[in-house]
């Protein structure tokens, strides 16, 4: 995709963030890959739900910024994006936020987010990452390792979540219905009725959603 309509979806997507309450003040980042294999990612420090496209950056895998701009500087979580960028050659973009419900599952053991079938295909296999300092290179060298495994969904243990797609739509499709699946699985939890789809019929929903990982079970990925 090429710069400019990239750009134009950051910026939608960010005000989506923003608006749904996935992210709020300076918080939160969004990257997605150009058609020349450089990624293009939101300026640390501002408001997501306000991006515009002169403070929009390009870097190269290696974190290098392509494009001199002094008005912003890369995102505190780069290193985040693009280990999960090096971690799998499917990943073609990486949404970072704090939903509020899903943030609050992070520590839950053994977690089980597959409660409804559009949860089940849509995240795909979630991963639990140990609670590592924001924007160092242990937190995405965890991330990158879920990823290898096949994770498209991660809850950030004290911090947030990260998303992954083929592209910027599908990631956030994934971190919108992330929160959403969150809320569900909370509230069956407080009226104290539990249900989950079997790992055969997760199985399935990931196939017929076409899914490279459709053979990792319900339960959440560990990574500590």
């Amino acid at each position: 995709m090429c710069y400019r309509q990239l750009s134009a979806e950051i910026i939608k997507a960010g005000r989506t963030l923003y608006d749904e309450g996935l992210i709020v003040a300076g918080a939160g980042n969004l990257s997605s890959l150009l058609d020349d294999g450089s990624v293009l990612c939101t300026p640390a420090g501002v408001s997501k739900g306000h991006l515009t496209p002169e403070i929009m950056l390009r870097v190269n895998l290696d974190g290098e910024v392509l494009d001199k701009n002094d008005h912003a500087r890369p995102s505190s979580e780069l290193h985040l994006h693009l280990a999960l960028y090096q971690a799998s050659s499917s990943v073609g973009a990486v949404v970072h936020a704090h939903p509020p419900t899903a943030t609050a599952l992070s520590h839950v053991p053994g977690l089980n987010l597959c409660v409804t079938a559009e949860g089940a295909a849509i995240l795909g296999p979630v991963a639990q990452i140990a609670y590592r300092t924001p924007g160092t290179v242990a937190l995405g060298e965890l991330c990158a390792e879920a990823a290898a495994k096949g994770a498209t969904t991660f809850l950030l243990a004290n911090h947030g979540a990260a998303c992954v797609g083929k592209n910027l739509q599908e990631a956030m499709w994934r971190m919108s219905s992330l929160e959403h699946v969150a809320r569900i699985w909370m509230t069956m939890h407080q009226l104290g009725s539990m249900s989950y789809l079997d790992d055969t019929e997760v199985k399935r929903l990931r196939q017929m959603m076409g899914s490279h990982s459709a053979d990792i079970g319900a339960v959440a990925l560990q990574v500590d």
